[in-house]
Protein backbone atom coordinates (compact mmCIF):
# COMPACT_ATOMS: atom_id res chain seq x y z
CA UNK A 1 0.00 0.00 0.00
CA UNK A 2 1.32 3.50 -0.32
CA UNK A 3 2.42 5.61 2.62
CA UNK A 4 3.64 9.07 3.13
CA UNK A 5 6.83 8.48 5.34
CA UNK A 6 9.61 10.76 7.36
CA UNK A 7 12.69 9.65 6.11
CA UNK A 8 14.89 12.19 7.90
CA UNK A 9 14.69 15.47 9.47
CA UNK A 10 13.61 18.31 8.21
CA UNK A 11 11.72 21.18 5.66
CA UNK A 12 8.66 18.48 5.59
CA UNK A 13 7.65 19.21 1.96
CA UNK A 14 11.31 17.44 1.80
CA UNK A 15 11.32 14.52 3.60
CA UNK A 16 8.17 13.28 3.50
CA UNK A 17 8.59 10.00 0.55
CA UNK A 18 5.83 8.48 -1.22
CA UNK A 19 6.42 5.02 -0.04
CA UNK A 20 5.28 1.46 -0.86
CA UNK A 21 4.92 -0.18 2.57
CA UNK A 22 3.24 -3.46 3.85
CA UNK A 23 -0.39 -3.14 4.84
CA UNK A 24 -0.61 -3.71 8.49
CA UNK A 25 -2.66 -6.25 9.99
CA UNK A 26 -4.35 -5.67 13.61
CA UNK A 27 -3.25 -7.12 16.86
CA UNK A 28 -5.38 -8.51 19.52
CA UNK A 29 -7.00 -5.07 20.30
CA UNK A 30 -6.37 -3.22 17.54
CA UNK A 31 -8.52 -2.29 14.76
CA UNK A 32 -7.35 -2.20 10.58
CA UNK A 33 -8.76 1.21 9.05
CA UNK A 34 -9.02 2.20 6.16
CA UNK A 35 -8.24 5.47 5.70
CA UNK A 36 -10.96 8.28 4.03
CA UNK A 37 -9.39 11.58 5.01
CA UNK A 38 -6.75 12.75 7.54
CA UNK A 39 -6.35 16.22 9.29
CA UNK A 40 -3.06 18.15 9.51
CA UNK A 41 -1.36 19.74 12.12
CA UNK A 42 1.19 22.30 13.47
CA UNK A 43 2.93 19.15 15.91
CA UNK A 44 3.26 17.46 12.32
CA UNK A 45 5.87 20.18 10.97
CA UNK A 46 7.51 20.56 14.44
CA UNK A 47 8.23 16.39 14.25
CA UNK A 48 9.61 17.01 10.71
CA UNK A 49 11.98 19.58 11.51
CA UNK A 50 13.10 17.74 14.71
CA UNK A 51 11.94 20.40 17.09
CA UNK A 52 10.61 17.81 19.44
CA UNK A 53 13.77 16.07 20.59
CA UNK A 54 14.31 17.23 23.57
CA UNK A 55 10.62 16.99 24.71
CA UNK A 56 9.58 13.91 23.19
CA UNK A 57 12.81 11.62 22.93
CA UNK A 58 10.87 8.84 22.63
CA UNK A 59 9.46 9.56 19.39
CA UNK A 60 12.87 10.45 17.60
CA UNK A 61 13.70 6.59 16.78
CA UNK A 62 11.05 6.18 14.84
CA UNK A 63 9.84 9.54 14.06
CA UNK A 64 6.54 9.66 12.44
CA UNK A 65 3.24 12.35 11.18
CA UNK A 66 -0.16 12.40 10.76
CA UNK A 67 -2.42 11.87 13.92
CA UNK A 68 -6.32 12.81 12.98
CA UNK A 69 -7.81 10.20 11.15
CA UNK A 70 -11.45 8.94 9.48
CA UNK A 71 -12.23 5.94 7.85
CA UNK A 72 -13.93 2.62 8.01
CA UNK A 73 -12.61 -0.21 10.17
CA UNK A 74 -12.15 -3.04 7.55
CA UNK A 75 -10.78 -5.80 9.96
CA UNK A 76 -10.42 -6.05 14.11
CA UNK A 77 -8.05 -8.27 16.52
CA UNK A 78 -9.35 -11.20 18.59
CA UNK A 79 -10.05 -9.42 21.36
CA UNK A 80 -11.80 -5.77 20.28
CA UNK A 81 -15.39 -5.85 21.18
CA UNK A 82 -15.85 -1.53 20.83
CA UNK A 83 -15.37 -1.70 16.93
CA UNK A 84 -17.00 -3.95 14.04
CA UNK A 85 -15.98 -4.47 10.37
CA UNK A 86 -18.01 -1.71 8.20
CA UNK A 87 -17.67 0.96 10.72
CA UNK A 88 -17.41 4.43 10.47
CA UNK A 89 -14.69 5.56 12.76
CA UNK A 90 -11.85 8.40 14.04
CA UNK A 91 -9.14 8.30 15.64
CA UNK A 92 -6.14 10.61 17.05
CA UNK A 93 -3.08 8.57 17.12
CA UNK A 94 -0.85 8.81 19.50
CA UNK A 95 2.70 11.16 19.09
CA UNK A 96 5.09 7.65 18.94
CA UNK A 97 2.22 5.55 16.94
CA UNK A 98 1.62 8.41 13.57
CA UNK A 99 1.60 7.44 10.66
CA UNK A 100 -1.91 8.25 9.61
CA UNK A 101 -0.90 9.22 5.69
CA UNK A 102 -1.36 5.93 4.27
CA UNK A 103 -4.00 4.16 2.64
CA UNK A 104 -4.52 1.65 5.76
CA UNK A 105 -3.32 1.91 9.64
CA UNK A 106 -4.30 0.31 12.67
CA UNK A 107 -5.32 2.01 15.85
CA UNK A 108 -5.63 0.77 19.58
CA UNK A 109 -9.45 0.47 19.49
CA UNK A 110 -9.40 2.05 23.09
CA UNK A 111 -8.30 5.20 21.06
CA UNK A 112 -11.11 5.09 18.39
CA UNK A 113 -14.45 6.44 18.16
CA UNK A 114 -17.50 6.44 16.03
CA UNK A 115 -17.88 8.99 13.58
CA UNK A 116 -20.50 11.97 14.31
CA UNK A 117 -23.09 10.69 11.92
CA UNK A 118 -23.80 14.05 10.99
CA UNK A 119 -20.49 14.46 9.40
CA UNK A 120 -18.82 13.41 6.72
CA UNK A 121 -15.35 11.94 6.41
CA UNK A 122 -13.32 15.54 5.96
CA UNK A 123 -15.13 16.84 8.89
CA UNK A 124 -14.96 14.57 10.87
CA UNK A 125 -10.83 13.61 10.26
CA UNK A 126 -11.09 17.92 11.72
CA UNK A 127 -11.86 16.68 15.24
CA UNK A 128 -9.74 14.37 17.14
CA UNK A 129 -6.42 16.30 18.10
CA UNK A 130 -8.69 19.89 18.59
CA UNK A 131 -11.36 18.32 20.42
CA UNK A 132 -9.08 15.95 22.51
CA UNK A 133 -7.12 19.01 23.55
CA UNK A 134 -10.11 20.90 23.86
CA UNK A 135 -11.55 18.77 26.36
CA UNK A 136 -8.42 18.07 28.50
CA UNK A 137 -7.17 21.89 28.79
CA UNK A 138 -10.83 22.82 30.16
CA UNK A 139 -12.81 20.05 31.69
CA UNK A 140 -9.37 17.75 32.90
CA UNK A 141 -7.04 20.30 34.29
CA UNK A 142 -8.99 23.95 34.52
CA UNK A 143 -12.24 21.54 35.78
CA UNK A 144 -14.18 24.39 34.01
CA UNK A 145 -17.35 25.38 35.96
CA UNK A 146 -20.79 26.75 34.47
CA UNK A 147 -20.57 30.89 34.55
CA UNK A 148 -16.87 30.58 35.37
CA UNK A 149 -14.52 32.93 32.54
CA UNK A 150 -12.18 32.10 29.84
CA UNK A 151 -9.67 33.32 27.59
CA UNK A 152 -8.73 31.46 24.21
CA UNK A 153 -5.56 33.11 23.10
CA UNK A 154 -5.77 31.60 19.29
CA UNK A 155 -9.29 31.81 19.14
CA UNK A 156 -9.07 31.21 14.78
CA UNK A 157 -6.99 28.24 14.91
CA UNK A 158 -7.91 24.35 14.94
CA UNK A 159 -8.33 23.84 18.85
CA UNK A 160 -9.40 27.53 19.38
CA UNK A 161 -12.22 27.19 16.81
CA UNK A 162 -13.23 24.39 18.58
CA UNK A 163 -12.21 25.16 22.21
CA UNK A 164 -15.11 28.09 21.90
CA UNK A 165 -17.93 25.95 21.26
CA UNK A 166 -17.18 23.56 23.43
CA UNK A 167 -16.71 25.87 26.33
CA UNK A 168 -19.51 27.95 25.41
CA UNK A 169 -21.71 24.33 25.99
CA UNK A 170 -20.01 24.37 29.56
CA UNK A 171 -21.75 27.72 30.12
CA UNK A 172 -18.98 29.98 29.94
CA UNK A 173 -18.36 32.94 29.29
CA UNK A 174 -16.13 33.22 26.37
CA UNK A 175 -13.38 35.75 25.31
CA UNK A 176 -10.85 34.83 22.20
CA UNK A 177 -8.16 36.44 20.80
CA UNK A 178 -7.35 36.78 17.03
CA UNK A 179 -6.63 39.22 14.43
CA UNK A 180 -9.27 41.62 13.47
CA UNK A 181 -10.29 39.76 9.74
CA UNK A 182 -11.44 36.26 11.88
CA UNK A 183 -13.25 38.61 14.18
CA UNK A 184 -16.82 37.83 12.44
CA UNK A 185 -15.99 33.74 12.14
CA UNK A 186 -15.38 34.01 16.02
CA UNK A 187 -18.47 35.41 16.53
CA UNK A 188 -20.70 33.05 14.19
CA UNK A 189 -19.05 30.46 16.70
CA UNK A 190 -20.72 31.69 20.08
CA UNK A 191 -17.59 33.76 21.52
CA UNK A 192 -18.62 36.66 23.58
CA UNK A 193 -16.17 38.67 23.50
CA UNK A 194 -13.11 39.59 20.91
CA UNK A 195 -9.79 40.90 21.33
CA UNK A 196 -8.42 41.70 17.99
CA UNK A 197 -4.49 41.51 18.55
CA UNK A 198 -3.72 43.92 15.97
CA UNK A 199 -5.82 46.27 17.47
CA UNK A 200 -5.18 45.56 21.11
CA UNK A 201 -3.65 43.26 23.71
CA UNK A 202 -5.54 41.96 26.10
CA UNK A 203 -2.94 42.94 28.82
CA UNK A 204 -3.92 46.62 28.11
CA UNK A 205 -7.15 45.59 29.62
CA UNK A 206 -8.07 45.00 33.14
CA UNK A 207 -10.01 42.30 32.65
CA UNK A 208 -8.92 39.19 34.46
CA UNK A 209 -10.17 35.86 33.84
CA UNK A 210 -10.83 32.10 35.78
CA UNK A 211 -9.42 30.24 33.28
CA UNK A 212 -6.73 31.35 29.88
CA UNK A 213 -6.30 28.50 27.51
CA UNK A 214 -2.73 28.77 26.05
CA UNK A 215 -1.48 27.63 22.88
CA UNK A 216 1.33 30.17 21.22
CA UNK A 217 5.22 30.23 22.20
CA UNK A 218 7.13 29.80 24.51
CA UNK A 219 6.64 33.25 26.00
CA UNK A 220 2.80 33.92 26.16
CA UNK A 221 2.43 31.28 29.05
CA UNK A 222 3.72 34.50 30.94
CA UNK A 223 1.19 37.06 29.44
CA UNK A 224 -1.43 34.37 29.86
CA UNK A 225 -0.59 33.88 33.58
CA UNK A 226 -0.69 38.21 34.16
CA UNK A 227 -4.18 37.71 32.60
CA UNK A 228 -5.74 35.05 35.36
CA UNK A 229 -7.20 35.94 38.52
CA UNK A 230 -5.51 34.88 41.53
CA UNK A 231 -6.64 30.97 42.00
CA UNK A 232 -7.22 30.89 38.67
CA UNK A 233 -5.67 28.33 35.67
CA UNK A 234 -3.63 28.66 33.20
CA UNK A 235 -3.66 25.50 30.83
CA UNK A 236 -0.98 25.53 28.06
CA UNK A 237 -0.02 23.49 25.40
CA UNK A 238 2.62 26.05 24.08
CA UNK A 239 4.42 26.91 26.87
CA UNK A 240 8.28 25.43 27.73
CA UNK A 241 7.64 21.76 29.08
CA UNK A 242 8.43 20.73 32.92
CA UNK A 243 8.44 17.61 34.82
CA UNK A 244 5.32 16.98 34.80
CA UNK A 245 5.78 15.51 30.98
CA UNK A 246 8.59 12.78 32.11
CA UNK A 247 6.59 10.19 33.44
CA UNK A 248 4.42 10.19 30.26
CA UNK A 249 8.01 9.70 27.97
CA UNK A 250 8.73 6.08 27.12
CA UNK A 251 12.65 6.31 27.89
CA UNK A 252 14.43 4.44 30.33
CA UNK A 253 14.93 5.14 33.53
CA UNK A 254 18.45 6.75 33.68
CA UNK A 255 17.31 9.24 30.87
CA UNK A 256 14.59 10.19 32.84
CA UNK A 257 16.25 10.96 35.75
CA UNK A 258 18.64 13.28 33.54
CA UNK A 259 15.24 14.75 31.95
CA UNK A 260 14.10 15.88 35.41
CA UNK A 261 16.84 18.73 36.72
CA UNK A 262 16.69 19.66 32.20
CA UNK A 263 13.33 20.39 32.57
CA UNK A 264 12.70 21.47 35.89
CA UNK A 265 15.41 24.59 34.78
CA UNK A 266 13.18 24.99 31.70
CA UNK A 267 9.88 25.61 33.45
CA UNK A 268 11.32 27.27 36.86
CA UNK A 269 10.62 30.95 35.86
CA UNK A 270 6.90 30.17 34.59
CA UNK A 271 6.37 28.31 37.54
CA UNK A 272 7.82 30.88 39.37
CA UNK A 273 5.54 33.15 38.40
CA UNK A 274 2.78 31.07 38.66
CA UNK A 275 3.14 31.18 42.13
CA UNK A 276 3.62 34.48 42.92
CA UNK A 277 0.64 35.21 41.67
CA UNK A 278 -1.52 32.44 42.92
CA UNK A 279 -2.14 30.57 39.13
CA UNK A 280 -2.38 27.13 38.86
CA UNK A 281 -0.33 26.03 35.65
CA UNK A 282 -0.47 23.27 33.98
CA UNK A 283 1.58 22.48 30.89
CA UNK A 284 0.28 18.99 29.25
CA UNK A 285 0.46 16.84 25.85
CA UNK A 286 -2.82 15.46 24.81
CA UNK A 287 -3.54 12.20 25.13
CA UNK A 288 -5.71 9.81 22.73
CA UNK A 289 -8.51 8.34 24.32
CA UNK A 290 -11.87 6.96 22.27
CA UNK A 291 -14.29 7.55 25.29
CA UNK A 292 -13.43 11.47 25.37
CA UNK A 293 -14.40 11.42 21.71
CA UNK A 294 -17.48 9.78 22.34
CA UNK A 295 -18.51 12.71 24.40
CA UNK A 296 -17.62 15.11 21.72
CA UNK A 297 -19.39 12.65 19.00
CA UNK A 298 -22.66 13.06 21.14
CA UNK A 299 -22.10 16.57 21.23
CA UNK A 300 -20.98 16.86 17.68
CA UNK A 301 -24.41 14.93 17.05
CA UNK A 302 -26.30 17.06 19.13
CA UNK A 303 -25.51 20.36 17.11
CA UNK A 304 -23.31 21.40 20.50
CA UNK A 305 -20.00 22.23 18.48
CA UNK A 306 -18.59 21.64 14.94
CA UNK A 307 -15.36 21.64 13.27
CA UNK A 308 -14.51 24.02 11.25
CA UNK A 309 -12.18 23.65 8.21
CA UNK A 310 -10.49 25.84 5.86
CA UNK A 311 -9.48 23.96 2.77
CA UNK A 312 -9.68 19.97 1.61
CA UNK A 313 -6.73 18.81 -0.65
CA UNK A 314 -6.57 15.91 -2.01
CA UNK A 315 -3.36 13.79 -0.91
CA UNK A 316 -1.48 14.12 -4.08
CA UNK A 317 -1.22 18.06 -3.20
CA UNK A 318 0.10 17.99 0.23
CA UNK A 319 3.09 19.96 -0.33
CA UNK A 320 0.53 23.06 -1.11
CA UNK A 321 -1.13 21.80 1.94
CA UNK A 322 1.92 22.61 4.38
CA UNK A 323 2.69 25.14 2.82
CA UNK A 324 0.01 26.88 3.38
CA UNK A 325 -0.62 25.25 7.66
CA UNK A 326 3.12 27.08 7.38
CA UNK A 327 1.63 30.60 6.63
CA UNK A 328 -0.16 30.38 9.78
CA UNK A 329 -3.18 32.00 8.41
CA UNK A 330 -5.17 28.65 8.27
CA UNK A 331 -8.91 29.62 9.97
CA UNK A 332 -9.85 26.12 11.66
CA UNK A 333 -8.19 23.19 9.91
CA UNK A 334 -6.60 21.69 6.76
CA UNK A 335 -7.93 18.25 5.90
CA UNK A 336 -6.32 15.54 2.98
CA UNK A 337 -8.84 13.36 1.13
CA UNK A 338 -8.38 10.91 -1.66
CA UNK A 339 -5.89 9.21 0.16
CA UNK A 340 -6.43 5.92 -2.13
Amino acid sequence: MKSLLLKKYGDINNVLINSEVEKPSPKTNEVLIEVKAIALNPIDIKIANGDLKAILPSITKRPKLGFDVCGIVRAVGSETISCKVGDEVLVRLPLNEGSGFAEFIVANADHVALKPKNLGFEEAAALPLAALTTLQAISKYAKAKEGQSILIDSGSGGVGTFAIQYAKSLGLQVTAVASHKNEALLENLGVDKVICYDLESFLDLEEKYDIVFNMISNTNPFKSILATKKGGTVVSIGGPPDIRFIPNIEVNILRKILLYPVFGLTSLPINLLAIIKGVRYYRFLTDSDGQQLEVIRKLVEKGKVKPVIDKIYPLKDYKIAFDYLKSNRVRGKLVLNEIN
